[in-house]
Formats: C-alpha cells, sequence, structure tokens
C-alpha cells in the first residue's frame, strides 16, 4: 500500500521549507525576479544549496544527504505554492540523470550550487516521444557536431550546462537517440529569450555546427532514449507536484477573500454558489496532490513509470486552470489586476499546462501505457 502523507521528517522539512519561502521569497521578490532577465535570483538559489534542498535527492556517495525524489517533490510542492522562479525542478531531474550517467564531478557542483543544468529536450513537436526528437548530433573526428532548433527551454537561456537529446541518425525509432551536455557558452549556440506566459523563462536554442567532445557524451550514443525517458519522467512528476502546490495555494487565497468579502450585505463564503465552487476546487486540489504524490512516489521506484507520469501531470494542469479561473471569477475585478498576487499563479497555470507537453498528449501517453 502507498503512504502518499508525509512522514515526521518531511513534515519538518516541508514547515521549513514554506518559512524560508516566506521570508525570503515574498511575492515583492517574485516580481524582481520577474522583471530580472537572468529570471532566477542566483542569492536564493546559494541559500537553497546551504539549505540542502539541492543536496535532497541524492545520495551521500555523490555529496548529498541520501534523500530521494519523494523529499523533492515535496520541495516542489512549495516553490509551486510560493510561486519562485528558480530552475530547482530542471536541475534536480538532469542531475540525477547525469548521476546515472557517472558523472559525479557535475553532481558535485549542483549540490554546492554552482551548477545549472536544465534538460533542452523540446523541439517543434513537445511531445515526450522518440519520433519528436529532430537535433541532429553526428559524430566528427573525436567529438561531434550538433545542429538543429530546441523550443521552450525553461531557463535554457541561463544555465550553465544543457542536457540535450538528439538523435545520431535519421530515424523516428527509440534507436539513434543520444544525451549530450552542452556548455552554455560554446561556440555556434544561439540562445534567445522568448515572450513567456509563465514565471519561469523560456528561451530558443539554436545549434549552429555546435562542436562538442566525446567526453560531453551522457550514455552511450544512439542508446539514450532510456536515459531521456527516465529524465523526462523525473521532470513531469515534479512539475505535477509544482502545479499542485500552486494549487493549494490558490484554493487558500480565494477561500480567506471570500471569508473577508462583502456583497449584499453578507460574505461572499455565505453564498452557496459560491461554498460549491470552493468544495470543487478543494476536490481538485487534493486530487492534484494525491496524484502527483504517486507519481513521484512511482518514479523514486521506477523511473519508466508513463502511467503515473502523465496521468500526475494532465491531472495537475486540469487542476491548476480549473482554480485559478475560478479564483479569478471569484475575486471579481481585482482578480486581474498585475499588483494582486493571484495574477502570478493564473499566469504560471497557462504555462505549465502546456510546457512537455499538453494535457491531451498527457492522456495519449496514459493511454498508450494501458495498452489502449
Amino acid at each position: 500500500m502507498i503512504d502518499l502523507g508525509w512522514s515526521q521528517a518531511q513534515e519538518m522539512l516541508r514547515e521549513s521549507a514554506r518559512g524560508f519561502l516566506a521570508k525570503e521569497a515574498p511575492k515583492s521578490v517574485v516580481r524582481q525576479i520577474e522583471a530580472d532577465p537572468l529570471g532566477y535570483s542566483p542569492a536564493l538559489w546559494r541559500k537553497m544549496a546551504d539549505l540542502g534542498w539541492l543536496a535532497m535527492p541524492f545520495p551521500e556517495s555523490a555529496g548529498g544527504v541520501g534523500g530521494s525524489l519523494i523529499d523533492a517533490g515535496l520541495l516542489a510542492e512549495e516553490l509551486g505554492r510560493a510561486c519562485l522562479p528558480c530552475p530547482y525542478i530542471h536541475t534536480v531531474a538532469a542531475g540525477l540523470t547525469l548521476l546515472e550517467g557517472g558523472r559525479t564531478d557535475l553532481v558535485a557542483k549542483i549540490v554546492a550550487g554552482d551548477l545549472v543544468v536544465v534538460p533542452a529536450f523540446t523541439e517543434v513537436d513537445p511531445r515526450p516521444i522518440p519520433k519528436a526528437l529532430k537535433l541532429a548530433i553526428v559524430p566528427q573526428g573525436a567529438g561531434y557536431r550538433l545542429t538543429g532548433l530546441k523550443r521552450f527551454v525553461e531557463y535554457g537561456h541561463a544555465a550553465n550546462l544543457l542536457l540535450c537529446s538528439g538523435r545520431v541518425n535519421q530515424s523516428e525509432a527509440e534507436e539513434g537517440a543520444t544525451l549530450m551536455l552542452v556548455g552554455g557558452d560554446t561556440r555556434g549556440l544561439a540562445r534567445r529569450t522568448l515572450a513567456s506566459t509563465g514565471g519561469d523563462p523560456v528561451a530558443e536554442l539554436e545549434f549552429q555546427d555546435v562542436q562538442t567532445d566525446a567526453a560531453s557524451l551522457v550514455g552511450d550514443a544512439g542508446r539514450g532514449w532510456p536515459m531521456i525517458h527516465r529524465t523526462i519522467n523525473r521532470f513531469l512528476a515534479l512539475r505535477a507536484a509544482e502545479m499542485a502546490g500552486g494549487t493549494r495555494r490558490v484554493l487558500e487565497m480565494t477561500v480567506d477573500y471570500t471569508k473577508m468579502r462583502v456583497q449584499f450585505g453578507r460574505t461572499l463564503a455565505s453564498f452557496q454558489a459560491v461554498q460549491h465552487i470552493c468544495a470543487d476546487m478543494a476536490i481538485m486540489a487534493d486530487g492534484a496532490e494525491l496524484a502527483a504524490r504517486q507519481a513521484v512516489w512511482a518514479v523514486d521506484r521506477n523511473p519508466s513509470s508513463d502511467y503515473e507520469v502523465s496521468a500526475a501531470k494532465a491531472f495537475a494542469a486540469q487542476a491548476y486552470s480549473m482554480a485559478t479561473i475560478n479564483a479569478v471569477q471569484l475575486h471579481g475585478g481585482i482578480g486581474y489586476m498585475q499588483e494582486y498576487d493571484l495574477q502570478f499563479y493564473y499566469r504560471r497555470a497557462r504555462s505549465e499546462e502546456v510546457l512537455m507537453g499538453t494535457i491531451e498528449d498527457h492522456l495519449e501517453r496514459v493511454a498508450t501505457a494501458i495498452g489502449l
């Protein structure tokens, strides 16, 4: 039986994380970060590293604290609740793949807060499937040459390292898929920041005959799909947890507002229609949390858990979207104002709903996982 509740130690971690984010990352700071072209706060990133957040899912042998992806999922929930733009879930997902590939030297730098690594997987076709890989990785001498385009790569403009997926052949099958590390300042790599609705900045990466050496290869050339697949599932499970945290916070904000706002001589919360909407939001928030926690739990034990991951991504995206739409409706005009905090969650819900595959894409993945 799966226990989706938190242990006593995890409850302490959750309370500590919530207190830290309330103090260090209020919405005034979030506004400053969103206005900064870098898109995240290096000072906050360093503090997160000092607290051991970046070390959480890594074993002690690699400089970590011996935690699990479940602990990282807990922190992802709190980051989503705070709506803090930062490459935490991206670097954790990529870092675990680097660990799998034996790159403990890079993992040590991640744990110390000295290295930001993000997956660069999304192309014209955003679906997490082998046929979507088009970036050409061509053997050349003792290294490789990369040519192609990656789109909507979160923190792609600011990352120190990019964990890139591509292929060494022209096939659309799993065979040929390859993982490659590319430095953010590598010659021939053009990084362009794109306008984004959500809080996490995205970039378009153009590889113009980028040269890499053999040491940049992660895993075996042409046999990288299993590692790419596991990276995608780790990232999607953490993204679902992040969305679940945001959904819960939107519910709390809305309930608090309806208890305070007086209309027609009585509080909004006293109207049955408003209570029904809040009840629906609570049901969806609970469902998003449970689905996300199950996905993180499943991936922690078997990184190829497509069913749990895509079910969580699809449900959490629906829950987050519904919660923010209902919240704006119940807040009225103030819900549309940039000065009010609800807009952070509304924008992020719109963005995260489509990043790394739409709801429909993940429902299709669920259907494939159960043999339909």
